[in-house]
């Protein structure tokens, strides 16, 4: 009965005791069972070639499987590579999604392809994570990438056509930020 009542905390059982031994090992498992860096980069690139498929711009901005993917993969990224206010980056992890990303030949070109039916928030997290790649002691692969795929700064560029000010801006961020 009490490991019962220890697993309804993850359930929303107020009556259970988090600080006990039982939830803190569930709650660490459930940490644990974070996906790879690699599923990461892969899941973002699969979510963000399924958007930039979609021809019909209506379909795009209300297919929202997708962009919720992106969405959640970019933060973990950004989150990982960068860190936030409570977290300081994860150099180890950080080697391994730049890896992943270079390894991933559609990665870039995905995530580069789908910005603009993105929310700014998730549009942020791309060009964080993005130019953090580039940035790297080790982004000299992830610049070959951009350099050798021909419709990622061809995207990039002609997003200063768009109406949209804060999709130029951030477009502009993500090449801009190798050349510093």
């Amino acid at each position: 009965i009490q490991g019962r009542h220890h697993f309804g905390f993850l359930l929303g059982d107020s009556g259970c005791n988090p600080a006990a031994p039982c939830c803190l090992r569930i709650i660490i498992l459930m940490w644990l069972a974070r996906p790879s860096p690699e599923d990461l980069v892969r899941n973002l690139t699969c979510a963000a070639l399924e958007l930039a498929s979609i021809k019909e711009p209506n379909v795009r901005q209300t297919n929202n499987e997708p962009s919720v993917v992106m969405e959640e993969n970019l933060k973990e990224l950004k989150l990982i590579l960068i860190g936030d206010a409570e977290t300081d980056h994860d150099e180890t992890r950080g080697a391994r999604v730049a890896a992943a990303a270079v390894a991933q030949t559609n990665f870039a070109v995905g995530v580069v392809s789908c910005l603009d039916v993105l929310p700014l928030e998730v549009r942020k997290n791309a060009a964080h994570v993005f130019a953090n790649l580039i940035r790297r002691p080790d982004g000299v692969a992830f610049a070959a990438v951009i350099v050798r795929e021909p419709t990622i700064l061809t995207s990039l560029t002609n997003a200063y056509k768009d109406d949209t000010a804060d999709l130029a801006l951030i477009c502009g961020m993500m090449p801009r930020s190798g050349s510093s």
